[in-house]
């Protein structure tokens, strides 16, 4: 009879302010209550299995795996092609012809050892526009001392030896190619190299080092002859 008073009580939405809990508890069993740890498990499991199938999709294509990631720099993981190499070694060519012109290679004083000068100052008309060998640069580097060539083949008007400023030289350039010459200032100051190419209306020749570098358009004023 208990029973039927409290259904009945709880059909009509009256509360029974001394019923018992319990029984509040069991009768809320008749309504359906989500299980949030039933809910995790199940959601860990699908995720499982999402990645179970991503790793055996992955192991039969390897490739497959990259693609998504590789896509926004695949441009820059290409090979350079043939036409960029030519290009790379233009590039390289182009900077030794600038590095040539770089102020911070050059240096006032130009004076090496073992070169073909010719004097140009008339201040010495004896020796004027003759050629001789610098056989040893005074400390200050700005003096040569040089021996006074033959004015000829046939001639023996030379031996003289001579110290001169630099300001009263320049450098002589051999009018053939394949000849050797030394590189007095700018960028490889103090090499030899052979001249491959005589560019005359520029006042500038191409270089090759004894390394095989080469050295394009080095002015006439940066080479000399070697003795």
């Amino acid at each position: 009879d208990d029973d039927d008073d409290d259904d009945e009580a709880d059909d009509n939405g009256n509360k029974h302010e001394n019923g018992n809990s319990s029984e509040i508890v069991n009768n809320s069993s008749n309504f359906p209550v989500k299980n949030s740890k039933t809910d995790a498990s199940q959601h860990r499991d699908v995720s499982r299995n999402k990645i179970e199938k991503h790793n055996r999709e992955t192991s039969k294509n390897p490739d497959a795996a990259n693609i998504n990631s590789s896509h926004g720099k695949r441009k820059r993981m290409e090979q350079p092609s043939s036409s960029n190499s030519i290009k790379a070694k233009a590039n390289t060519e182009t900077n030794k012809t600038s590095k040539q012109k770089d102020p911070s290679k050059r240096k006032e004083n130009w004076l090496h050892r073992d070169v073909i000068v010719r004097i140009k100052s008339k201040k010495l008309p004896k020796y004027y526009q003759r050629k001789g060998i610098v056989e040893r640069v005074l400390p200050d580097k700005f003096t040569a001392e040089i021996e006074i060539l033959d004015s000829s083949p046939k001639a023996r008007d030379g031996g003289d030896v001579l110290q001169i400023d630099q300001n009263d030289l320049e450098t002589v350039v051999p009018t053939k190619e394949g000849k050797e010459v030394r590189i007095v200032n700018g960028y490889g100051r103090g090499q030899f190299a052979v001249i491959k190419r005589l560019r005359e209306t520029e006042e500038c020749a191409d270089l090759i080092l004894k390394n095989e570098e080469i050295f394009k358009r080095v002015h006439y004023d940066d080479i000399s002859k070697a003795a």
